[in-house]
C-alpha cells in the first residue's frame, strides 16, 4: 500500500461503478458496499467518530484504491 494512495468513502466507492448501460442510476448501492464490508468480501479502514451532542458512535469507512482494483478483478470480470 502506497502512502499517497487514493482512499474512497463508501458513497464514492458505490458511485465509481457509475450507471448501467440502460441508464439506471447505480448498479451498486451504499447498503451493498457496507454489507460486503461487514461480510468480509471487501476490506475497509474503519474510523470511529463520536458526536459532541449524542452518545452514539458513528463509523466512517474508507476503501483503498488497491482494494478497489482487487474487488473489480475478483467480481467484475467474466
Amino acid at each position: 500500500m502506497d502512502s499517497s494512495e487514493q482512499w474512497y468513502t463508501v458513497k464514492q466507492f458505490a458511485m465509481s461503478f457509475g450507471q448501467s448501460p440502460n441508464g439506471e442510476p447505480n448498479v451498486m448501492g451504499v447498503d451493498t458496499v457496507r454489507r460486503r464490508i461487514r461480510d468480509g468480501l471487501l476490506k475497509a479502514f474503519r474510523l470511529p467518530k463520536r458526536s459532541n451532542r449524542r452518545i452514539r458512535t458513528y463509523e466512517t469507512l474508507l476503501i483503498s484504491e488497491t482494494e478497489r482494483q482487487r474487488f473489480i478483478r475478483a467480481n467484475m470480470t467474466s
